[in-house]
């Protein structure tokens, strides 16, 4: 989960950095706890690694708002998720998450990650998927 993803190139950003190789550059990891420290390949485990990594933008201002289609369109941005603090706040409208401004923000976020097959993060996912 990452905070205050406002552009195309913050979010571009966020899949550079925080997948293993070959998918992003982030740093290789050993076979720590969440493989059960298990012996395997690097490859194995960057592999596995990824396909159990959720990448989950914050939409935190109203730019963020703004480019909210084309952060959802960016591959490997899985769940746009709005800080609804943040953006309340940062729109002058502290708390009131019931105004009609923020109603519209978390409209045009579904409408965003629907779009382009992501999670809206209001959305409560089932359990085991």
């Amino acid at each position: 989960m990452v905070p205050h993803v406002s552009t195309v190139a913050e979010a571009q950003a966020v899949v550079e950095s925080c997948p293993y190789p070959p998918l992003g550059h982030r740093s290789a990891s050993g076979s720590g706890p969440a493989l059960g420290y298990a012996a395997r390949s690097q490859g194995e485990i960057n592999a596995y690694l990824n396909a159990e990594t959720l990448l989950i933008a914050m939409l935190e201002t109203p730019e963020a708002i703004a480019n909210a289609d084309a952060i959802a369109a960016v591959d490997g941005i899985d769940i746009l998720h709005i800080g609804s603090t943040d953006l309340s706040t940062e729109m002058g409208i502290p708390g009131q998450y019931q105004h009609t401004r923020m109603r519209e923000a978390y409209e045009a976020t579904t409408r965003a990650a629907r779009s382009h097959g992501k999670v809206d993060g209001r959305r409560r996912c089932p359990r085991g998927s």
